[in-house]
């Protein structure tokens, strides 16, 4: 009977977890796919050197995507705090802080960008003595074209994480929904070649994602206008004080130094691929990354789901209970890592034939062979993301940063330069071992879980209520 208990409130969980993360995960989906769409419809009119180029300077905006995720959850650490504190001031003073980065660097991007954007290009697709010299040019256009979308796509993105934060699903969700259908819709207009069409190409996916992102930001602007929650900036949005200064700086400097050697770990993975390889290969490199790139939707909600089950009831002093809602989303994270490493697989059959119709079929080949054994690692990396959330929670955010970045540049960058540089074999093969070696990652990130204490408050006395009843509807 104890048994049947136990395995019904287990269930609970799961349907609860489930029920939890859904809209989060959802969300981020549609995020995801406003990104992918250009590279989805760039395949239908484009030939492979036109799909490696501007799959190629999505390595660019992703790099600036992470940077601005470093700033903005560096600022979402104190916009929970003080919401916490019920400090109304303080939380405005966070986006203000938030929205004041994020400007100086979307700044900072457009000059790099309409200055150094063919060396950057360069870099990526190892334009050295005209190879890959077409792919090059197309990126570089395309780079600059959507430079100026940067500072649209940080205040959006500012205001959508710290709506999250302050438990506002709703205006985030339905707002990324309307830019993803308006982008669709103007791209297909202004881009595909079909009859009397414009047939504008790259540059009218640039304009669709710009209008798109000004869509986004009028309405999110609207919202603050007509609603003024607690969280809405000041209109003077450079009236912060240099404590507030200070102790951002100094929660953000970490994040920001491991989002960066992130991004650019990326770019050098695709240079590799570039460098020794031919166009295709870039392109199956490119295409399988945008695609696995939806299935990443789910991070967002384990992220949510250990801060609700472990960090709660670690900073409440239920630390028992904390350890084993871990136990129960590792096996949660296995469930879905398995179900959706298994979908992965079946799409690589039809998906990138279906897409992409103007691949070669060498293209063709290497795109199909690299999304099957990515499956494998995108069971590997979904099984770390609760694993590093529960070193977070105990406190250990900066040897996860290292240890994470030592397994990235190490672990995945040496292995696939390796076998590139001095294994004499096909390159399908090193795809796969690339691939299989996201497992290294997996089992010692799995040894430090076991290994360090995290299961710890790190927090002084509350007078709040003991953790959650794990079968509570969250």
């Amino acid at each position: 009977m104890q048994d049947q208990k136990t395995t019904e409130s287990i269930w609970v969980f799961y349907r609860n977890a489930w029920l939890f993360m859904i809209p989060i995960c959802v969300q981020a989906l549609v995020e995801t796919l406003l990104g992918l769409m250009n590279n989805f419809i760039v395949g239908q009119f484009g030939d492979t050197d036109t799909v490696a180029g501007v799959a190629s300077s999505s390595n660019i905006y992703d790099l600036v995507w992470y940077i601005f995720f470093a700033i903005i959850a560096a600022g979402n650490i104190f916009t929970a705090q003080y919401l916490g504190s019920k400090d109304d001031h303080k939380v405005q003073e966070t986006t203000n802080i938030k929205l004041f980065y994020t400007l100086i660097f979307s700044v900072l991007f457009i000059i790099i960008l309409e200055l150094f954007s063919k060396q950057i290009l360069g870099l990526i697709l190892g334009t050295t003595d005209q190879h890959h010299q077409k792919a090059s040019e197309i990126g570089t256009r395309y780079s600059q074209l959507t430079a100026w979308n940067y500072p649209l796509l940080g205040f959006a993105y500012v205001m959508s994480l710290t709506m999250n934060t302050c438990g506002n699903v709703k205006v985030p969700f339905f707002t990324a929904l309307s830019s993803l259908c308006l982008n669709t819709f103007l791209v297909c207009i202004l881009s595909l070649p079909y009859h009397n069409s414009p047939n504008l190409g790259i540059v009218g996916m640039a304009i669709s994602l710009i209008v798109a992102r000004t869509v986004e930001c009028l309405i999110f602007l609207g919202y603050l206008i007509i609603k003024k929650p607690i969280y809405r900036p000041n209109l003077n949005i450079f009236k912060i004080s240099g404590d507030m200064h200070k102790k951002y700086i100094k929660a953000f400097l970490p994040l920001w130094i491991s989002n960066m050697l992130f991004g650019a770990s990326i770019v050098v993975q695709t240079s590799l691929y570039s460098y020794y390889g031919d166009t295709s290969v870039v392109a199956a490199a490119q295409i399988t990354g945008s695609a696995i790139a939806i299935f990443y939707s789910t991070f967002r909600g384990y992220n949510a789901l250990v801060s609700l089950y472990v960090g709660k009831n670690l900073g409440a002093g239920e630390l028992d209970l904390a350890k084993e809602n871990a136990t129960k989303i590792l096996k949660l994270s296995f469930i879905n890592s398995l179900i959706i490493s298994l979908i992965i697989v079946s799409c690589a059959f039809w998906v990138p034939k279906t897409l992409f119709p103007n691949l070669t079929a060498e293209a063709l080949y290497l795109t199909t062979w690299f999304m099957a054994f990515s499956a494998f690692t995108y069971f590997c990396i979904n099984m770390l993301q609760p694993l590093f959330n529960f070193l977070y929670s105990g406190g250990y955010t900066l040897i996860v940063s290292v240890f994470d970045l030592f397994l990235i540049w190490i672990v995945d960058i040496f292995v696939t330069f390796a076998l590139l540089r001095w294994a004499h074999i096909d390159i399908k093969w090193i795809m796969m071992i690339s691939c299989l070696s996201k497992i290294i990652d997996f089992i010692t990130s799995y040894l430090l879980y076991k290994i360090v204490p995290w299961n710890k408050k790190i927090v002084g006395e509350s007078h709040e209520q003991h953790g959650e009843i794990i079968t509570q509807q969250p």
